[in-house]
């Protein structure tokens, strides 16, 4: 048995218990801390950035497209919590992901934190700002009909999409 300053006596199993327990967090703590550190490396800022408090929650304003000054709406109660959805979900948005996503983020950070900074995910930009790049296309030229695979006729590619224009022969392109 072992006497707390509080008056009360914790038993050995009720001791081995919280000893787990506290392993257990340090644990999960750990896995944040890498996880975060990770992230900002992905976005581009210093990973020690993510140990220093109120320095880190600034980054992480930046890294998800929101203004710096939002930090001071941390503050007021109510407003706070609002606040972190939004950042949260813009967090979510610069790595391409949409709402599921925060929604894993919010309510299970242990698992979806760490598939953010261990995944393939790339970094957008502020809030997802930065397009993503479309899928390689065929330069415009005539090619194969794709509608008629037994023809030996061309059709007109334009670059984005397959025009009516068909020839047997090479033309430069429609029109000429």
């Amino acid at each position: 048995m072992l006497a707390l300053a509080t008056g009360t006596t914790v038993t050995a199993p009720a001791g081995a218990s919280l000893a787990v327990a506290s392993l257990v967090m340090l644990a999960f703590a750990l896995i944040e801390i890498v996880a975060f550190w990770r992230i900002f490396t992905k976005a581009g800022e210093p990973g020690w950035a993510s140990l220093i408090p109120i320095y880190n929650g600034y980054v992480l304003l930046r890294i998800a497209g929101r203004p710096g000054w939002w930090l001071l709406l941390y503050l007021i109660p109510f407003v706070n919590f609002v606040m972190a959805i939004i950042v949260v979900h813009e967090l979510s948005k610069s790595f391409g992901h949409g709402g599921g996503f925060t929604f894993g983020l919010l309510f299970l950070p242990v698992i979806f934190y760490p598939m953010l900074a261990f995944g393939s995910d790339r970094y957008l930009g502020p809030g997802g700002s930065r397009p993503i790049p479309e899928q390689l296309s065929p330069p415009a030229g005539w090619y194969a009909d794709p509608s008629s695979p037994e023809s030996t006729a061309k059709r007109w590619w334009d670059g984005k999409e397959w025009t009516t224009a068909t020839s047997d022969q090479h033309w430069h392109g429609p029109g000429h």
